[in-house]
C-alpha cells in the first residue's frame, strides 16, 4: 500500500471533539473514536482536497495539505513553501 501524503491532518491537541469535520466531509474520508471523541482519518485517498472540514473547524484543528501536482498548479515551488513560515514558530 502506497502511503497517502495529501489530504487533511488533524491537530489533536487543538481538536475539540466537536464532530464538525465528521459532518462536513462529503467524502466520507473520517471515522469516529467514541472513546477519545475524535475523529480518525479512515479513507485519505478518498480525499478529493474540498476544504470542507478544514473550513468547519472552529479550532483551527485540521490542515489541508495539497498533493505536490496541486501546489505546483497554483504556483507554490515545493522548494520555497516553507520560505514564508515565522521562524520563532517553526
Amino acid at each position: 500500500m502506497i502511503p497517502i501524503k495529501y489530504g487533511p491532518i488533524v491537530d489533536y491537541a487543538l481538536c475539540s471533539g466537536c464532530k464538525l469535520c465528521y459532518d462536513a466531509c462529503p467524502m466520507d474520508v473520517y471515522g469516529w473514536n467514541k472513546e477519545k471523541k475524535t475523529p480518525i482519518l479512515l479513507y485519505p485517498g478518498e480525499c478529493r482536497l474540498c476544504g470542507w472540514c478544514e473550513m468547519s473547524c472552529p479550532n483551527l484543528a485540521i490542515h489541508l495539505e495539497l498533493p505536490l501536482h496541486a501546489r505546483i498548479d497554483l504556483g507554490i515551488h515545493p522548494e520555497l513553501e516553507n520560505l514564508y513560515e515565522d521562524p520563532e514558530t517553526s
